[in-house]
């Protein structure tokens, strides 16, 4: 072929495949000189011919890649910094390279001790370039924005990987977590002292950092899912808002070869500790708990299995969370711990739940989501109700099998008697039309929704049944919401869903849960994880709702108290009160 850009594309998806059969008969060899040749030919036709600097670079690029897999760690790291350099020159018009080579570089630095810091200044840069392609992404279809996610979320992970495990004390690694409102970029600032204060004051910047950056993830997850930009994110220092209540906020962070905790108590400095154990050493042990937490009868093999995660997420935490004389524990969960109730963790010592010793809630990150309380007034509450088996249309071959709620409309009359002024919408008048129009015409501090729903990382997969013939999906609200806002009406404090489900084997299914929430503008959401199809739901929401009448009471010690009111009943299975969870604000 005659020199063209297809054509470089072509040698280089040759000299991807030579090397890979290469490699796969002879393992430990360096990288062949006819495929090195083949590639060295592309670039002198990139340069000479084409005057392309873009393709340049690609070619670059991938022969310091060819080399990294060979481990030729010096002919690599030569070719990876031209093709850095080659890259930064472009400006924006090389993003989408910049980042591949800056994350190349990292890698490559990261397997020398003596250059971690080069190698985390290399991964901040590939970081800055992935949250400026971020707004990007929100112009194409959704499958391809969670392929790419997939693809480059090992960026974020590897940085925090060498931000936790990095000691500060041996060298200067001042790390300030700026960002900038609109791209997102981190600034990365060099301090040098011996002063214990200033090493102490570094460690919590480094913290501040690695926890911003595994955040940043999951708000490029949720905009993926929203397919917009999330304006109400504050700027406000992640360890100020964790210091603005009596809450002790845990991040873990799940990475490959083993995974880090972060733990942020009031008025303390960040504790930190590492789990040795793998990542799919975790997952699995994570699949098999949610199995069990699925079925009834599975108390025994819950209690084991939960005990394993509460072991190496709570039990190193627990003297700091005594000592401080912690209230809640609020989880900013990771991967596929997002789908585990935390409620249910077990404490094998003591013989006992979480949700025994402290309120639980989940939050998708206080940068999103702060601390707030349920004013201080007399609740109003919007109830919709529906009873009946829905005939839901198929979607990309799912069949949603939903069966009758029977008891919801008991619950929404006790929930309408409790709270005078409350609404209630049941069976036929709980339309999408008449849900919309009750959200517009008057302020309701919760919108409990007692109907079959499903939430999912698909948009349009998550959404709850109304007598309507098409379900009321999450972007729904969005309409709702922009109204609302127009008719400068009081924002919804608590969204309820009672019945509603998530997607069995979606790993990103609680994005729903939080995506629904925002769309809706609430400040937090009750919602389960799995449909349990017994009184006991009804049972538990009577309980919250009266718990939630004690102006003094706080939303996560209402849903603990109605939690426990089963827990000693004859629902103690964790099957039918671990589903219920609060994600968003807690107070």
């Amino acid at each position: 072929m005659p020199p063209s850009q297809a054509a470089i594309y072509i040698r280089i998806n040759l000299a991807q495949i030579l090397t890979y059969l290469h490699l796969k008969n002879h393992p430990n060899s360096n990288l062949p000189q006819d495929i090195v040749e083949l590639l060295v030919e592309a670039r002198q036709q990139a340069r000479d011919i084409l005057h392309d600097m873009r393709l340049e670079s690609s070619v670059n690029g991938n022969l310091g890649g060819l080399y990294e897999k060979t481990h030729q760690s010096t002919e690599a790291l030569e070719y990876t910094e031209l093709a850095w350099q080659e890259a930064e020159s472009l400006n924006v018009n090389g993003g989408d390279i910049f980042y591949q080579w800056a994350w190349q570089k990292g890698r490559l630095l990261q397997k020398k001790p003596e250059k971690t810091k080069d190698a985390i200044y290399a991964y901040k840069e590939a970081f800055n370039a992935l949250q400026l392609l971020r707004n990007d992404l929100l112009g194409i279809n959704l499958d391809t924005q969670f392929s790419f996610r997939d693809n480059v979320e090992s960026v974020y992970r590897e940085l925090v990987g060498l931000l936790v495990q990095y000691d500060s004390s041996q060298g200067e690694l001042g790390l300030t977590l700026k960002q900038d409102s609109n791209s997102g970029i981190v600034q990365l600032a060099k301090i040098k002292s011996d002063d214990r204060k200033t090493a102490i004051d570094i460690l919590q910047q480094k913290f501040d950092l690695s926890i911003g950056v595994i955040q940043s993830l999951q708000l490029a997850e949720l905009e993926n899912f929203l397919q917009c930009n999330l304006l109400n994110v504050t700027n406000k220092p992640i360890n100020q808002l964790a210091d603005d209540s009596s809450a002790a906020v845990f991040y873990p962070i799940i990475l490959e070869d083993k995974s880090e905790v972060i733990v942020k108590i009031p008025n303390n400095p960040y504790y930190h500790y590492p789990v040795n154990y793998t990542r799919y050493e975790l997952e699995d042990n994570l699949k098999n708990l949610l199995e069990a937490l699925r079925t009834k009868d599975k108390q025994l093999d819950i209690k084991k299995l939960s005990s394993k995660v509460y072991d190496w997420l709570i039990r190193p935490a627990e003297p700091y969370l005594i000592k401080n004389q912690v209230k809640y524990l609020v989880f900013v969960l990771d991967g596929v711990l997002r789908n585990i109730p935390m409620s249910v963790l077990y404490d094998r010592v003591k013989k006992e739940y979480l949700i025994q010793k402290y309120p639980v809630a989940i939050t998708p990150g206080l940068n999103i989501l702060g601390p707030k309380s349920l004013p201080k007034k007399q609740l109003k509450v919007l109830i919709g109700a529906y009873s009946q088996k829905p005939n839901l249309p198929k979607f990309k071959d799912t069949t949603y099998g939903f069966d009758e709620l029977k008891q919801v409309l008991e619950e929404a009359k006790y929930i309408k008697n409790l709270f005078p002024g409350s609404i209630e919408l049941s069976d036929r008048n709980f339309t999408n039309e008449n849900l919309e129009k009750a959200l517009n015409s008057d302020s309701y501090s919760i919108v409990h929704l007692a109907t079959h729903g499903n939430f999912s990382s698909d948009p349009q997969q998550t959404f709850i049944v109304t007598a309507s013939s098409e379900p009321f999906k999450v972007n729904d609200f969005q309409n709702i919401l922009q109204a609302r806002v127009q008719t400068n009406q009081a924002p919804i404090d608590l969204l309820v869903f009672s019945a509603c489900q998530t997607a069995t084997g979606d790993r990103r299914a609680t994005l729903g849960i939080a995506g629904a929430a925002i769309r809706a503008g609430a400040s937090s959401t009750l919602a389960t994880l799995w449909t349990v199809k017994d009184n006991s739901t009804t049972l538990l929401m009577q309980n919250f709702y009266s718990y939630l009448k004690n102006q003094k009471m706080t939303k996560a010690e209402a849903l603990r108290l109605a939690q426990l009111e089963l827990l000693n009943s004859k629902y103690k299975e964790p099957y039918y009160w671990a589903p219920f969870i609060l994600v968003g604000n807690w107070r």
